[in-house]
């Protein structure tokens, strides 16, 4: 697999877990993003202090054959997806919502 291939089927991956702010969802894509790092040196959790929806941050750490550093950082959750209306089933398939979607432009 390809390093193109391979950053393709993250991002598919990563979009297929649904992490609605505030959701259960959101909640457990903490832990399933470690468990998908578990070739990393050094990973782990660590509760977000005083977080009403029990979320944490997650930190990873890959070694390389340099001495310089990149770090990454971002979020994981979305906005709520009732905005796709009929197709609000597909919003965490972006393989079979693209079809969908451009289907249902064509309508209009």
């Amino acid at each position: 697999m390809t390093l193109s291939d391979r950053a393709k089927d993250l991002a598919l991956t990563f979009t297929s877990w649904a992490s609605v702010t505030g959701s259960s969802g959101e909640v457990a894509f903490a832990t399933r993003l470690l468990e998908t790092l578990a070739r990393f040196d050094k990973r782990w959790l660590q509760k977000i202090e005083g977080d009403s929806f029990g979320r944490s941050n997650v930190f990873a750490l890959k070694r390389g054959r340099s001495p310089r550093t990149i770090v990454l950082t971002g979020h994981f959750d979305v906005v709520p997806v009732e905005n796709y209306g009929p197709l609000q089933g597909l919003a965490f398939d972006p393989l079979k919502l693209l079809p969908a979607s451009i289907a249902r432009l064509k309508e209009t």
